[in-house]
């Protein structure tokens, strides 16, 4: 799946051209959701939630752990926390530390394909 970022200044212009590209989901996009200015997440039905970087483009987490797609996603900032809602029956709350949600962190952690950063666990699964 690929999600396209567009500026509304230009709606209506002749020039109505993309501005960025974000590609890296195996399957449709289903929800995306504001982090900060620079930063958002998206929830695809590849099961997988990811952190995106706006001025890059690159994805700067993968979200593993759902056995269906994640149709919603939600950032509390405050609380530093990820949710994700899938038609697996779950909710589950991700603890989303600086270091994920910036792309950095320890390189001794586990690492994923180009795509994933760090490995995440959902600290709360909530069936519904």
């Amino acid at each position: 799946g690929i999600t396209k970022l567009w500026s509304v200044e230009s709606i209506g212009d002749s020039s109505d051209e993309c501005s960025k590209t974000f590609e890296g989901h195996r399957g449709s996009v289903d929800s995306l959701a504001k982090i900060d200015d620079s930063r958002f997440v998206s929830g695809s039905s590849d099961k997988t939630a990811k952190i995106w970087d706006v001025r890059t483009g690159s994805c700067l987490h993968t979200f593993t752990g759902h056995t269906d797609s994640v149709g919603a996603v939600a950032y509390i900032p405050d609380e530093r926390k990820l949710l994700t809602g899938s038609g697996d029956n779950s909710i589950k709350i991700w603890e989303v530390d600086e270091a994920i949600i910036s792309g950095e962190g320890d390189e001794s952690e586990e690492w994923g394909d180009k795509h994933d950063n760090r490995v995440a666990v959902p600290t709360s699964v909530i069936p519904v």
